[in-house]
């Protein structure tokens, strides 16, 4: 495990230099989500790692979600060292040197890689070729994906693969209102009274 795990990592680290093998296209986000948004992608090969930069203007992100099979988290690797296992850290990273980054504020980097091993330490046994990326943070607030040449981008089995849609601009999903103020309204048939008419959105 340990050995395919640092291969795994070589090959984040190193896959700028090797034949692109394989288009991984960031499709158009979603917003509809209060303080989320989620960026589907779709791949032509199977995507065995996973980085990109990420930066929050006038606000800050509260996390990521990614696949369950992206459960190898190669900054946590970085800062544990030899006692990491697979499934611990987290998915966020500092964006301009290696080492995990527990809070992602306001400019991060998202790293993280599956191991396809018949399913030992993995989420699943195949690497997908659909998936999505979900960030957590402040309603309304832009979010700009890069690519992050650091870490090597979107990786495939075979090497590092060409990505389509980056840079990619988007917004969390604005904050949810609260509910409207009750409105008072006449009562009716020359009755002397108020009755109370509440409007609000279910969440």
């Amino acid at each position: 495990m340990k050995k395919v795990l640092f291969v795994l990592m070589a090959l984040l680290v190193a896959s700028p230099a090797m034949a692109e093998v394989g288009t991984f296209t960031f499709q158009t986000p979603v917003t509809s989500v209060p303080n989320q948004v989620t960026i589907p992608w779709t791949a032509t090969a199977g995507v065995v790692g996973i980085s990109v930069k990420v930066d929050v203007t006038d606000g800050t992100a509260s996390g990521v979600v990614l696949p369950a099979f992206f459960n190898v988290f190669l900054d946590s690797a970085y800062t544990i060292g030899e006692t990491y296992t697979v499934g611990q850290g987290v998915a966020t990273a500092m964006q301009a040197q290696a080492g995990e980054l527990l809070t992602p504020g306001a400019s991060f980097s998202i790293c993280a890689g599956g191991l396809d091993d018949d399913g030992i330490g993995a989420g699943t046994e195949e690497a997908p070729l659909t998936g999505t990326i979900v960030i957590n943070g402040t309603g309304g607030k832009t979010v700009v994906l890069s690519a992050d040449t650091l870490r090597g981008g979107i990786v495939g089995y075979e090497g590092a693969m060409t990505v389509v849609g980056l840079p990619l601009t988007t917004v969390f999903g604005s904050a949810a209102l609260p509910p409207a103020a009750p409105t008072a309204v006449a009562a009716q048939d020359g009755i002397q009274a108020t009755v109370i008419q509440v409007t609000w959105t279910a969440s």
